[in-house]
Order: C-alpha cells, then structure tokens, then sequence
C-alpha cells in the first residue's frame, strides 16, 4: 500500500481524490493540503462531490507541514501550477520530506526545456534524497507526446511524425473553455496570445518529448496558436457565443530537425469541435506510414486524473531523479 498526501482542491483535485479512494487499498489516501483560507481547516467529506464515496474523515491542512505531522506519506499528487517555478518550491518540500511526487505541471513534464536550471537542481536534490519527481498528465505526458512514442513501436524507423488532438470544449469544465478564450473577441484573444496569457500550456514540451524520445536533435521549436471564430451560434452549459465571437483556439507546434520539419503537432479546443486524437508516422524504407485514431479521444479530465493516480504506483521501478515518461513508456522506434 502506498501511503499518499493529495496538493491541491481545484476541480481536478478532487477528481483525483475520486481515484485515490477508487484504487484502495492499492493507495491510501492519508493527507490534503489547499492553501484556499475558505477550504483550511474543513473536513474533506464536506468538500467533496456528494456522489464520492468511502471519503476519509481528514481535515484540510493549509500546509504540507501540517499534513505531514499528522499522517507518513510515501508518496504525493499535486495538481496546483503550470509552471515548474511556481511549484518548485512545494516540490523541494517534498523532496526533503523524502516524499516521490507526481504532478500535473505541464512544465514539469520536460522541464528541461524551459527550466532546464531549475530541473537540475531538482533532479540533484531529488537523487540524493532516492525519491522520484515526475511530471504527467494526458497532454502534455500522454496523448501528444508519451502515446505518440509507443505508436511508434512497431516501426522500424521514424521519418516523421504527426499528432492531432480535437477536443469539443462543451463538455469540458468552464476553466478550460476560459483557458482557449470561449465568447471573447478575436481582437482580445489575439492580444492574450501576444502576452503568452491565453491557451494551452505543454506542446513545447511535447515536441521535445518526441525528439528525445526518438534521438533528434531539434534546431528549433515553432509555436503558432489562433482563434477559432464561430460561423453560427454555438453555447455550452456556461457560454452562449454568438457569430463572429471566439469559440476556442488552434494551436501548433513544429520541431525542426535537420532544417526539416519532423514533428507537428495540431491541437484544437473549441465548442462545437469534433473530438479525436489521431497519430500519424512516416515510417520510410517502404513501409505504409502508419495511423492511429481514436473514435472517442482521450477525456482530459478523466484521463488526466487517472494517469497522475496511476503513475504513483509505477514509481517504484523508476531510478531516483526528475523523471519523464519517456522513462515509463520505454519500447519506440529511432528517428531517422
């Protein structure tokens, strides 16, 4: 049983609580911590949705300090930032508690690329303590990235590679349709995506996922996000968007290798959107390029929650350090 302290009760906190309690008695959920004065101090039943069941009797702890005096954690879920110097410093706590840490940073999941300083001194930190920090999620750490690599198993080579990603924003929760600017004007959203403060966090890291993953060497990686505008009406329980309005956002991610463009990545979250997830790879030498689609897509919420979950108990196979899942899905082809 691995004994396992929960950060963080926005929407998919709890939603990872859900599965924290759904997966016992391989886990065992003994501490939450939120930093929400209006949550500190409450006791979790009382939080959580009315449908979850088996919810212990713990009472919100304001501090991971807090938390820890009261219960022995093996290991710890985070869902709080995006960016891994926001978390960092919760993340350093961790460490020094001698606790492994599995968070939905969507920096984290390859902080080499824009925390390279920061992830090596974590990974320092993290080695010498022998726990394990990784970053997860389904995009970035699954759909874009992770799942991509292992469709490339049973290639011999890979020339190229192609993700896709549509997501219809209507049955997604209010924070994410604000997230992809869902009833804003075009003008305002192109302001936002100037300032890096709109849209999607993690296709960088994805794109570099995949070079690692398959041994390139990136020149660059090319970033393009954009609205997508409604030609008709479209609403969702928390939206009612008119013609002319923002619906979501297309956004795009290239990796340059070699002065060519090997990897693409084509994510879009919109209401109204179809919802797909689709790979596709030229694998060369004579061989059919390969593709695969999902007829559902992968649910970011549902499958983000359960990833995180069960990447908890697939720690202990891993060797101390900040961690990727290129370390969890290990079997991919070579790039070319």
């Amino acid at each position: 049983m691995i004994r396992v302290v929960h950060l963080g009760l926005g929407e998919i906190g709890k939603r990872t609580i859900e599965v924290l309690l759904a997966q016992q008695p391989a886990v065992k959920l003994v501490g939450v911590v939120d930093v929400n004065p209006a949550l500190v101090g409450r006791p979790l039943p009382r939080v959580m949705a009315e449908r979850t069941v088996n919810v212990p009797a713990l009472k919100i702890a304001g501090t991971l300090g807090e938390a820890l005096r009261k219960a022995r954690a093996d290991a710890a879920t985070m869902t709080t930032g995006s960016r891994t110097i926001d978390v960092r410093g919760t993340v350093e706590e961790l460490i020094a508690a001698g606790i492994h840490v599995v968070s939905t940073c969507e920096e984290l999941a390859f902080p080499h690329l824009r925390a390279a300083g920061i992830a090596a001194e974590l990974d320092r930190k993290a080695r010498r303590a022998g726990v394990v920090v990784l970053g997860t999620g389904v995009n970035p750490g699954f759909a874009m990235d992770a799942f991509a690599l292992a469709c490339t198993a049973p290639c011999r080579l890979v020339r190229s590679i192609r993700v896709v990603r549509s997501l219809d924003a209507r049955k997604r929760r209010e924070q994410l349709q604000k997230k992809v600017g869902a009833g804003m004007a075009v003008a305002e959203v192109r302001a936002l995506i100037r300032r890096h403060a709109i849209g999607h966090v993690g296709l960088g890291e994805s794109v570099a996922m995949i070079a690692a993953g398959l041994g390139w060497k990136l020149d660059a990686i090319q970033e393009h996000f954009a609205p997508v505008v409604a030609k008709s009406p479209v609403s969702s329980a928390y939206f009612s968007i008119k013609t002319g309005q923002v619906r979501g956002m297309r956004m795009t991610a290239a990796g340059i290798v070699g002065g060519r463009k090997k990897i693409e990545l084509d994510l879009t979250m919109a209401l109204g959107a179809e919802t797909f997830d689709e790979v596709r790879i030229d694998a060369g030498g004579g061989d059919p390029p390969l593709v695969v689609r999902t007829t559902t897509g992968f649910h970011g919420d549902t499958s983000t929650v359960a990833i995180l979950v069960n990447c908890v108990r697939a720690l202990a196979g891993l060797e101390p350090g900040v961690r990727t899942m290129l370390d969890l899905l290990r079997v991919r082809s070579v790039g070319a």
